[in-house]
């Protein structure tokens, strides 16, 4: 079972990170939907695209290294402190997206 939820880390962070990708070449802000704030309503659009591939890129990068050092972890070598840190600071780095996604709301709507 801890290998499956490794890979389906590995898969989430890579679609993070292509998400981010499209989002920073397409422009297109229908890939990241929001409930809190409705595409019509953003008036600093590029701020706004910009504001969310950063953080794609951040999270899916940190959700590879957490499967690929958590299966490490379990199958090849003991790594227990890495592994900790890893998960700390992505939770630590959800809590802030989090915070930073509410606060900003207002500074991007009309």
């Amino acid at each position: 079972m801890g290998i499956f939820i490794n890979i389906l880390l590995i898969m989430l962070g890579v679609g993070f990170m292509i998400s981010g990708y499209k989002l920073k070449k397409y422009r297109d802000l229908s890939i990241i939907a929001n409930k809190w704030i409705s595409i019509e309503k953003i008036k600093d659009k590029d701020g706004y695209i910009k504001f969310h591939s950063k953080w794609c890129y951040l999270g899916g990068v940190f959700s590879i290294l957490i499967g690929i050092t958590s299966t490490v972890n379990k199958y090849i070598t003991q790594i227990d402190t890495i592994v900790g840190v890893l998960d700390l600071v992505y939770m630590i780095g959800i809590f802030i997206f989090m915070y930073q996604s509410l606060g900003s709301i207002s500074k991007f709507q009309k």
